[in-house]
């Protein structure tokens, strides 16, 4: 008998997500075993509707992007809140900060991207590096930063949105539809 594939994705946003559900049936009938190592501690989630979580008109469960149960019903192997930490390409494994190593035939990265934080006078830094923003600014691409986002509504005031695309115009809707004062810049003639 045919020892089944190992797949390992690094990473678990959309496109995760996506190719997830795609595989989902080669799991189930065991042509592979699929192994998802997830920095963050939620499933994936739709991040555009992150400022709707944050204004409390939507709640976590109706952003997911998948079912636990079902990756659970599959053999689907889900480390939430692990983050990989090196490839050793010579032992096909990924190295992942407090677990054992994920063996893989196959590994897939779906880590998607950093927000793209400008250089201000005071937010200077590596923008390579993951380095912490002062208080009270912060990027909107997380839970975490939605949960920040609702503190700042909290205290009131002025929330300052860099950035026209579309999670900035999404985030100063939804500020403004919950009473907030959103202030919308963006460095083009038009978002």
């Amino acid at each position: 008998m045919k020892r089944p594939e190992q797949i390992v994705i690094i990473g678990f946003g959309p496109v995760a997500a996506s190719l997830i559900e795609g595989l989902l049936p080669s799991v189930t009938a065991g042509d592979c075993e699929l192994t998802v190592i997830s920095a963050e501690k939620h499933l994936a989630y739709n991040r555009v509707l992150l400022a709707e979580l944050a204004i409390g008109a939507a709640e976590l469960e109706h952003l997911l992007m998948v079912d636990a149960a079902r990756l659970d019903a599959a053999g689907v192997n889900v480390l939430l809140g692990a983050q990989a930490t090196g490839v050793d390409r010579a032992r096909r494994r990924v190295l992942v900060r407090d677990h054992e190593p994920v063996s893989y035939d196959r590994l897939v990265f779906a880590t998607g991207a950093r927000a793209m934080i400008p250089s201000l006078n005071g937010l200077n830094f590596d923008p390579h590096a993951d380095t912490a923003l002062p208080d009270g600014v912060f990027a909107l691409r997380t839970v975490d930063d939605a949960q920040k986002l609702q503190h700042s509504l909290s205290i009131g005031g002025r929330i300052l949105i860099l950035g026209g695309g579309i999670l900035g115009i999404e985030a100063a809707l939804a500020i403004a539809a919950s009473g907030g004062k959103p202030v919308l810049v963006h460095h083009g003639a038009a978002p």
